[in-house]
């Protein structure tokens, strides 16, 4: 599991180390909604592929409030087929603003040219997020990104 503390200090910087010149395009955006549906991101991962996405979380806020914490975990069956949210440097997650998370995904190489991706298969990651709230809330929430040959 992947844990981003989000400090005063990281809201609202939109560039840190690693971070720099990188913008996600809208199409690579999965915006998490109270309703509790499954987001997916518009644009495709090809297994070979290091991308970035953006985990937009804004909606989940009340007003004058924000995340403490926000943990990401890759869930079982996509774990398997060797989808990975990225943890090491430059790839780590970066808050960008509040309730937005830069975020890195791959397949790892040894599942790359696995029969699974001439279909795509929908990958999912479980978001838990705390809100800074008395007494705090709790959402949790999936994204699910498409993986397949391009």
């Amino acid at each position: 599991m992947l844990a981003v503390f989000l400090t005063t200090g990281l809201i609202g910087s939109a560039v840190t180390s690693g971070d720099i010149g990188v913008t996600t395009p809208a199409s690579r955006t999965v915006t998490l909604t109270p309703t509790g549906s499954i987001p997916s991101a518009q644009q495709y991962l090809d297994p070979s592929d290091v991308l970035d996405f953006v985990l937009d979380m804004s909606s989940l806020l009340a007003s004058g409030e924000q995340f403490s914490q926000v943990d990401l975990r890759v869930t079982a069956t996509s774990a398997l087929q060797g989808f990975e949210v990225m943890e090491d440097a430059p790839y780590q997650a970066v808050p960008l603003d509040n309730g937005r998370i830069r975020i890195w995904v791959t397949v790892a190489i040894e599942k790359r040219d696995a029969q699974q991706w001439t279909k795509s298969a929908s990958c999912q990651i479980e978001v838990t997020a705390v809100t800074n709230s008395e007494p705090a809330r709790t959402w949790q929430r999936t994204a699910q990104i498409a993986v397949g040959q391009r």
